[in-house]
């Protein structure tokens, strides 16, 4: 008898679990992740979604590695459109707060855009991860809504746009090394691009390496009037 009554407690447990999760609000880094070289100017959002709760206020800090980025400035979204509470950025210790609340009795149901966040590019290399915590939405009562929250990541990477072979000149050599990615990798694993060569290999900018990256390449190594967008 004492078995079945722990068992069921078991599975009543396991099934609050699930139902606080299902529940739960989500709250995330947007985009999840990106590149950038030194000098760029990137941009991410905190983005809510309530998942069928009401959302009067919100507030978050996230945490990111300031000997790599440089936050400038901290914008409202359109997610509450209410009253800013906290809007501070703190390069020193690398974490940036932001809170805010909606005038009226009832929340938010649509997910949104709660902040936006700029960020320069100080480095050469590295990745920062940019880790939301203390993380609290609530709704009108008001009570704390349960939270899942997901963190980003910004990788800055080193080299020159083009240079895909990594010999720090653009030239025939990288022409040739791309095309060969294009046309037979994953088939012949020879042709494989690491991270750094794959941002230097994009040279349209698209977020996908193809037959148009290997075009603007050979026009950019044979004639002038070309550039590149990494």
């Amino acid at each position: 008898m004492q078995s079945k009554y722990i068992q069921f407690s078991i599975i009543l447990v396991m099934f609050i679990t699930l139902m606080t999760s299902a529940q739960a609000a989500q709250v995330w880094v947007e985009p999840a992740y990106q590149e950038a070289s030194e000098g760029d100017h990137v941009t991410i959002d905190i983005m809510v979604n309530p998942e069928g709760a009401e959302v009067l206020g919100a507030e978050y800090k996230i945490h990111f590695n300031n000997t790599l980025l440089n936050a400038t400035n901290q914008t409202e979204g359109a997610f509450l459109s209410g009253f800013p509470l906290v809007n501070e950025i703190d390069n020193i210790n690398g974490i940036i707060m932001y809170g805010e609340f909606k005038f009226g009795e009832t929340g938010v149901t649509d997910p949104g855009i709660l902040a936006s966040i700029n960020f320069t590019v100080i480095a050469e290399q590295g990745v920062s991860d940019l880790i939301l915590y203390d993380v609290i939405l609530s709704d009108p009562v008001p009570q704390e809504i349960p939270v899942v929250t997901t963190n980003g990541s910004i990788e800055i990477l080193s080299g020159i746009c083009g240079d895909v072979t990594g010999n720090g000149v653009v030239d025939t050599g990288d022409v040739i090394l791309l095309s060969n990615y294009v046309g037979y990798y994953p088939g012949n694993p020879n042709y494989a691009l690491d991270t750094a060569q794959q941002w230097a290999g994009d040279v349209t900018g698209n977020g996908v390496i193809d037959t148009g990256d290997v075009i603007l390449l050979s026009n950019f190594v044979g004639y002038t009037g070309y550039s590149l967008n990494c």
